[in-house]
């Protein structure tokens, strides 16, 4: 009786405790920059000076297994779904394989079928047609640039014509808006003064604020130069937003969540293998923190469990009172990680996998790429897929650098992934739609908007002006890529 009792206890309590961050309908703040990870914050290491992020990290609940897809539009899908990129569509992120399928119901929406004002400012990449685009997508307001990042002039994918970092052209709530300053400063400004706007409400607000920062081309601040600058810009800015919601009482009910969308090119910390575009952990394992002054503080502990960007839909869903499931089950999907928050030490979701895919195939032959670039992990092993195809099983508690191949070792944990791995990839290619739709040779809405808004005249010399500035940034890739050889 003792040993079925004593269990019997630990269940009823573990319940009864997960529910105290249920339906307490905090503010909720995401705050995700591009393309930078461990390596690029002071925290960690980084000659970057980030005291702002830094002390949101040591004051906040740090994650240190928390993983991301490896590439944009793929985390900011997976992130508003709650699922794998591939079952909104995502396989790309360009070619109009960016365009998260219009069939999902997202996190907007359903914090606003919960009380919830919404808004975005920053960084959309999941499609630029005007379906597509978040004010139809469950924000309220909404300030963003096109494509999947300011300058980008891809055939499929494309921001407003010759746009920059200092004084760029806009898209505010669908019009078209020439705003003066640098772009990052201009995403936290209106974020801060769309929350000053929320204080006359008694409802609940949510803000996602993905900069393009520290995104390509690496354009500085005005007066600044190097990357650098641009890492310490989006740090002041994180310094400003926290000293604001101190300032105006609004810390005790605000929920701010801060992680990266992938892993950066460069900054290597923590020994980890691979960058932007890998499925290995120096792809996908970025830093990431909640903090809610007074509710969720340092524990003294890391959350080392497997957790991501996946599981931020169901658990602010919960945060929000909703208590459906999404009838979204599969081992592989993202989970409530309430019970985390509470109890950093609790194994209520110990039982999950997590999946990653380069994807960027060639349009029409996915099945050519299953096992490219991809892989599957479990709390403790890894099963990684080389761009070759090569089966690689990793022991991440020993080996978090991804070096011995552990499979040999551990035959039943390689079989149970690959089946795993195997089973994801039937049941989600069927949702890559993108994949097959008839795309024309340009779709560039961000162009339309701009020409509808000043004209041809001006479209054209805007667009002389991309033209120039592309073939700039060609020729000054071109002379990096000597520079190193050499």
């Amino acid at each position: 009786m003792k040993n079925l009792f004593l269990p019997l206890l630990f269940l009823i309590f573990s319940a009864n405790y997960a529910q105290e961050l249920q339906g307490t309908r905090p503010n909720i703040i995401i705050v995700m920059p591009d393309d930078i990870s461990f390596g690029e914050h002071s925290y960690y290491g980084d000659i970057a000076q980030t005291p702002h992020v830094d002390d949101l990290l040591e004051k906040g609940q740090r994650f240190s297994n928390f993983h991301v897809s490896p590439t944009c539009a793929p985390t900011r899908a997976s992130l508003l779904t709650g699922r794998h990129e591939f079952y909104s569509g995502i396989t790309h992120t360009i070619f109009m394989r960016d365009q998260m399928a219009l069939d999902q119901v997202i996190l907007p929406e359903i914090l606003k079928e919960n009380g919830y004002n919404t808004a975005m400012f920053g960084k959309w990449h999941l499609g630029d047609g005007e379906m597509y685009r978040p004010k139809q997508r469950g924000f309220d307001e909404v300030l963003q640039h096109g494509g999947g990042g300011i300058t980008q002039n891809y055939d499929h994918s494309a921001d407003f014509p010759n746009n920059h970092y200092n004084d760029p052209v806009l898209l505010y709530n669908e019009k078209v808006i020439e705003e003066k300053g640098y772009c990052t400063d201009i995403f936290f400004d209106y974020a801060i003064n769309w929350i000053k706007k929320q204080k006359k409400s008694k409802d609940p607000f949510f803000v996602y604020l993905p900069t393009n920062t520290v995104h390509g081309p690496h354009e500085p601040p005005k007066g600044k130069e190097g990357k650098e600058s641009i890492i310490e810009n989006l740090d002041d800015n994180v310094g400003k937003l926290m000293q604001f919601l101190d300032t105006e009482k609004l810390s005790e009910n605000t929920l701010v969540i801060y992680f990266t969308d992938n892993g950066a090119k460069g900054g290597k910390v923590k020994g980890l293998r691979g960058g932007k575009g890998s499925a290995s952990e120096g792809g996908v394992l970025v830093p990431a923190v909640f903090y809610w002054k007074g509710k969720i503080e340092n524990s003294g502990k890391e959350i080392d469990q497997l957790t991501g960007h996946i599981d931020l839909f169901k658990t602010l869903a919960a945060f929000a009172g909703d208590t459906r499931t999404f009838d979204k089950n599969k081992p592989w999907d993202g989970k409530n990680i309430l019970p985390l928050l509470e109890n950093a030490e609790s194994t209520d979701i110990n039982n999950r996998y997590f999946v990653a895919h380069r994807s960027r195939w060639k349009k029409g032959v996915p099945e050519d790429h299953k096992y490219a670039e991809a892989s599957i992990q479990n709390n403790r092993f890894k099963l990684y897929f080389t761009a070759k195809g090569e089966k690689n099983l990793y022991d991440l508690d020993a080996d978090l650098s991804e070096k011995k191949d552990v499979k040999n070792e551990h035959p039943k944990i390689y079989q149970e992934l690959l089946a795993q791995y195997n089973a994801f990839w039937k049941d989600s290619k069927n949702y890559m739609i993108n994949d097959t739709i008839k795309a024309p040779k340009t779709h560039k809405p961000f162009h339309e908007l701009y020409k509808e808004a000043y004209g041809e005249e001006q479209f054209n010399k805007a667009y002389k002006g991309q033209l120039e500035y592309d073939t700039f940034k060609k020729e000054q890739n071109r002379l990096s890529k000597l520079k190193v050889k050499k």
